[in-house]
Formats: structure tokens, sequence, C-alpha cells
């Protein structure tokens, strides 16, 4: 079928609404309420860049999403207690632990959906607006015999080993 730009338009910013949501592309078209299938839909993803835009937002809505909600399972501990049998208030280790793997999912998703703001990598600069590289840490002081000095003592171990 033949869709107009303004129908393809419509359909697609249907489509990523219910991503910015927190659906799954999948889940979105097993619903069977979509008006076009998956295939339709990456082609003209692939096709537009308007289009190749909008998911991407809606994608960083997704992922904004779930990381509001990891924090939402991490502040809410009311259900991490439970009154025993003898009326004391006590931690429910199970839930504690679920909780964790949960909030454990989360952030593996989220940094996979947008690694350059949930991500893990960490990147360091060491060098001078020169472009120099400046030495840091434990053995910032040390002469340059001392550092071949240190250098020929690991070089021994890892023989050794």
């Amino acid at each position: 079928m033949a869709y107009s730009e303004q129908d393809k338009r419509r359909i697609f910013t249907e489509i990523c609404k219910h991503v910015s949501k927190g659906q799954s592309i999948n889940k979105t078209f097993k619903s069977g309420v979509m008006e076009i299938n998956q295939d339709t839909f990456f082609d003209w993803l692939g096709k537009s860049k308007e289009f190749s835009e909008i998911y991407t937002c809606a994608c960083e809505e997704r992922a904004t999403g779930e990381f509001e909600e990891m924090r939402e399972i991490a502040f809410n501990i009311e259900d991490c207690y439970y009154i025993d049998k003898d009326g004391i208030k006590r931690v429910d280790n199970g839930m504690v632990n679920l909780k964790r793997i949960q909030e454990d999912v989360i952030k593996f998703r989220v940094a996979r959906m947008h690694p350059k703001k949930y991500g893990d990598k960490i990147q360091v600069d060491n060098t001078n607006s020169d472009g120099s590289f400046e030495r840091q840490g434990l053995l910032a002081n040390c002469s340059p015999k001392a550092l071949e000095q240190i250098k020929s003592i690991i070089e021994q171990e890892n023989d050794i080993q």
C-alpha cells in the first residue's frame, strides 16, 4: 500500500510514541494495532534522516524513563520490610535482592540504549594544553631513572609468575 508523506509521518510518530513510553518495537508490532508491519517501519527508518532523528529521540526518552524507574525502585524501600509473627519489623532480604537485580537489569539496558549519558566508560585526559603528557598519581614525582627501575622490577615479577 502506498502512503503519503503525511500518513508516513503520522504512523511513524505514533510508533515512536510507544517507544518513548518504554515499549519495545517488537511489543508495539505484536499488539496488532499498527497500520504497517515491522519491515516497513525499518525501511522508512533507514530511508529518512528525519525519521531516524525522531526514533533516536524516542529511544533516548525510553532510556530516561527506565532510569527514572530505577530511581523509584531504589528509593521505595517500604516493600523491603515485613512484620514477623511476633510483630517485629524485619528486612525482607529476598525483596532487597529482587530490587538489586531489577536495578542491574535496568542499568544494563539503559547503558546500552544511551551509552553517552548512562554508560560506564570513563575517559581521563592526562595531557596538558600544549599536548604534552602529564604524569599524575604515585609516580608523578619519580625521576626517569627511578621509573626505569620500577619497570624492571615489574618485568622481573612477571617473568617469575
